[in-house]
């Protein structure tokens, strides 16, 4: 066998991916990073505040460009369309004159918005539901 470069170029690659098959198989694929936010935890938060309003419609978690990052939508109700009308205040995306509209901002990149029938029963619940905000928010 005549040594070339080529042969030694090959063999150093065929080494190297044998120690990294073999490092890889012993550390983990995937960490978790402790600031990840995941879909459990913001089921969680929304059955909170489902439970909060016995009016309850639904609830979307948007970013700053409307595109939803969670939604939990009781009807036939368009998730993509209530995420837009949670950071577009000027204009009407959607017909919500019906209800009572409740958008809080859940970080510096994220909205809250919960849709509630109209009703009294609502007024007595804001205050649980700032508080559900403001402590148990998954976002910040």
């Amino acid at each position: 066998m005549i040594i070339t470069s080529k042969n030694i170029f090959y063999r150093r690659l065929l080494m190297a991916s044998e120690e990294l098959l073999i490092t890889s198989v012993n550390e983990p694929i995937l960490q978790s990073d402790p600031n990840l936010v995941d879909e459990q935890m913001l089921d969680q938060f929304s059955s909170k505040i489902k439970a909060c309003f016995p009016t309850f419609v639904a609830s979307v978690v948007t970013d700053m460009d409307g595109f939803p990052l969670h939604a939990d939508v009781g009807n036939s109700m368009d998730e993509n369309l209530l995420a837009l009308s949670a950071v577009v205040s000027k204009r009407r995306i959607i017909d919500v004159s019906g209800y009572h509209r409740l958008v809080r901002p859940l970080n510096k990149n994220t909205r809250l918005l919960v849709l509630l029938e109209k009703s009294r029963e609502n007024y007595a619940n804001v205050g649980i539901f700032e508080e559900i905000v403001k402590n148990e928010n998954p976002l910040e």
